[in-house]
């Protein structure tokens, strides 16, 4: 071979790698390029935290209010009792834990204003004997600044008969336009036989009508931790204005019957009461206003349907006790 012809072919392997380099580079510098383009995608900005309540007052804590206050004081919340005797026992274990007692009576305008100032949510869990002094709590708790309002409805949604002064409420709030959350619980299991005239332990239950038309049953406890767990966690917004429905399960007087001979291993003898004869006390006994509801269907929280979807979205994991639990 010429060393011409050598030349030649050395100068076309020396191209040919140059352009191999070439490529490779080439092909190296994409590849960064891509590297480089995708690992520079801006991360997004972290989302707000969740605005919750976290300063309460407490009106009345003798009963399901007592159970709110214990909660709240759990989850670390602020909270302040209002309270005719702050002498108590119950309430001076609360106040050792961190709560704040005021003693006063609810009627005070001025002092119920001061002793609520600072607090952003007012619950009240006054008797359903004693709401007649919900109005001037209302009034000074929109003077006070409060945020959300929780009136003693619990129970039922009829506003009518031993009732009414829970439309008189409503109404006031509306008026005042003071935001509020009301929670509706069925009866309170631990009250059952007082409030439904049942006699276990004499052996008979007075049943109104036909007695089988099912209603809400919920502890008290299990109420106060519903209502706690519910103020303290879910979004202002989500508060404003809502009513939620919830319960630990539906029995008619029937099944309660079944349930109690049962477990409490005795005959009991069911008692009917007219419907009629039942209504003309309706306006003027509790007993008889809460007994037509249950059998006229008007005894329960919500549907079913608005229950399940209040306890899914709001305290998915509430574990509230059936009723057979309190029969002893």
């Amino acid at each position: 071979m010429s060393r011409a012809s050598s030349a030649r072919i050395e100068a076309v392997v020396q191209a040919a790698a140059a352009a191999r380099t070439s490529q490779s580079k080439s092909a190296t510098e994409t590849q960064v390029d891509h590297l480089t383009t995708t690992t520079t995608t801006p991360t997004p900005p972290p989302r707000p935290a969740m605005s919750v309540y976290t300063k309460f007052a407490i009106i009345g804590a003798g009963g399901i209010g007592g159970t709110v206050a214990d909660e709240l004081l759990k989850k670390g919340a602020a909270v302040s009792i209002l309270t005719r005797d702050e002498n108590q026992e119950p309430l001076q274990a609360l106040k050792a834990r961190g709560a704040k007692l005021f003693q006063l009576s609810y009627t005070d305008e001025d002092a119920v204003k001061k002793a609520l100032s600072g607090s952003e949510v007012a619950v009240s869990a006054v008797s359903p004997y004693h709401l007649d002094v919900q109005p001037p709590v209302v009034r000074a708790a929109k003077a006070a600044g409060v945020q959300l309002f929780v009136p003693a409805e619990y129970g039922v949604r009829v506003t009518e008969g031993p009732n009414a002064y829970k439309k008189v409420v409503q109404d006031l709030l509306a008026e005042l336009q003071l935001p509020a959350a009301i929670f509706y619980t069925g009866i309170f299991a631990e009250f059952l036989p007082i409030f439904m005239d049942y006699h276990f332990d004499d052996g008979y239950m007075n049943v109104v009508g036909k007695g089988e038309t099912p209603y809400s049953i919920t502890s008290r406890a299990d109420a106060g931790r519903f209502v706690a767990h519910v103020l303290a966690t879910a979004p202002k917004s989500a508060l404003e204005g809502a009513k939620l429905p919830f319960e630990a399960e539906r029995l008619s007087p029937l099944q309660i019957h079944a349930l109690a001979e049962k477990k409490l291993n005795k005959k009991i003898e069911v008692r009917h009461i007219p419907y009629e004869e039942n209504m003309k006390k309706f306006d003027t006994d509790f007993t008889a206003f809460l007994t037509a509801l249950a059998e006229d269907g008007r005894g329960v929280a919500g549907s079913e349907q608005e229950v399940q979807e209040s306890v899914a979205k709001f305290f998915p994991d509430w574990n509230p006790a059936n009723y057979e639990t309190f029969l002893a």
